[in-house]
């Protein structure tokens, strides 16, 4: 088992790393979380854990300790490699994969492979529609566009979030619109509060819609469900949202230069479908 501090590989029965003496959790291999040692699936995507295929087991009347290992053999960069945990993780780094990895398959299984990539962007991604679309826009209290690079301290603004279902499926949508560093979320916009900002759109009615410390969340479905839950009406069957629209008010509060996070839109449980909207700047100048 590797260890998360300090990337040493420990025997895969022991608890603590045999280097730093952190803690052993197991990761896993879809979205790298970790997870209880006693964990079958991970509990931040749902993932399969597996069971170590490297455990130390002792065989009837037999006190010796054997290893069971997997029947399927690769050939990593021409170096035959077998794994002796299922599933096998490969890790390489920066430098491996500036050269290119290969991997083949030389045992007579059949070997799944899924390729997961972790980093920080070296630039801002740009604006992207994979099924869905978002925009944004800041609005000042009377409905005027607001110049993000003109901001004074203790300035509120609307932040107005619209999107549509391109793909017209059925998605159970999460959106996630992180904040610059000067902005606070002063309140979450619904039906009755939207009635003092008639400029603005009707308001689409979420799951979950929360204003936090440092993001603004939102869960809502778009299009119309092919399966029926017990607890659904023929009303909220019949029911079909393509279009969305959301607002929050926040407030300056912190001069500076600030970047400006994309907002971002997906299912939950199919993310190749989603929307991003640009990335960009805030400036706030002192009251």
């Amino acid at each position: 088992m590797r260890c998360a501090k300090c990337d040493t590989e420990n025997r895969d029965a022991a608890k603590f790393c045999d280097k730093c003496g952190g803690r052993l959790l197991p990761a896993c291999p879809s979205c790298g979380a970790e997870n209880r040692p006693d964990a079958k699936f991970c509990d931040a995507c749902g993932a399969a854990l597996g069971t170590p295929s490297g455990v130390a087991a002792k065989k009837s009347g037999d006190p010796a300790i054997r290893t069971v290992q997997t029947p399927a053999a690769e050939n990593l960069d021409g170096e035959r490699k077998t794994g002796t945990r299922d599933p096998v993780v490969l890790n390489p780094d920066g430098a491996a994969i500036a050269r290119g990895v290969r991997v083949k398959n030389e045992g007579d299984g059949t070997v799944w492979m899924q390729v997961t990539a972790r980093g920080v962007p070296n630039e801002p991604l740009p604006a992207a529609t994979q099924g869905l679309s978002v925009q944004r826009e800041f609005l000042t209290l009377d409905g005027r566009p607001a110049d993000l690079r003109r901001l004074r301290q203790n300035e509120r603004l609307i932040v107005s979030i619209s999107g549509r279902n391109l793909e017209g499926g059925y998605h159970e949508m999460a959106l996630l619109d992180l904040l610059p560093a000067g902005f606070e979320i002063e309140t979450v916009l619904t039906e009755e509060k939207a009635k003092s900002f008639t400029f603005l759109p009707k308001l689409t009615e979420t799951r979950i819609a929360e204003g936090r410390d440092d993001r603004f969340f939102a869960s809502l479905n778009l299009g119309r469900r092919t399966y029926r839950s017990w607890w659904d009406s023929d009303e909220e069957l019949k029911r079909s949202v393509n279009s969305f629209q959301v607002a929050y008010v926040v407030r300056a509060v912190t001069p500076g230069s600030f970047a400006l996070p994309a907002v971002n839109v997906s299912d939950m449980y199919a993310p190749r479908v989603y929307g991003r909207s640009a990335m960009g700047r805030v400036e706030i100048a002192p009251r």
